[in-house]
């Protein structure tokens, strides 16, 4: 389920950019996690990268391709920069895993 979640995400920010856009808001990793999760999406890091390569297998070519790969690494490059800004379980990193 939590892939179906993933692939679910990863079209949403394909096809909506002020969601997309959304996530720069906030100061922490966790902050963007919890968002996200409120927004019906429930998935870890590697769940992300299975729907990634699930999504790329699905795609219609290789432009479409190319696209779900720029945003799984341009959701782990957004996760990546914010680990550690301020929240106690990022700490531990477990807010985003």
């Amino acid at each position: 389920m939590a892939v179906l979640d993933a692939c679910k995400f990863l079209e949403k920010c394909k096809m909506d950019g002020s969601f997309r856009k959304s996530l720069y808001l906030f100061d922490s990793t966790c902050e963007m996690v919890s968002y996200i999760k409120e927004s019906g999406f429930n998935f870890s890091d590697f769940d992300l990268g299975n729907a990634v390569n699930s999504m790329k297998l699905k795609a219609y070519d290789e432009i479409e391709a190319g696209e779900y790969e720029e945003l799984g690494s341009w959701y782990e490059m957004l996760a990546n920069t914010k680990i550690g800004s301020g929240c106690s379980a990022c700490s531990s990193g477990s807010c985003h895993k």
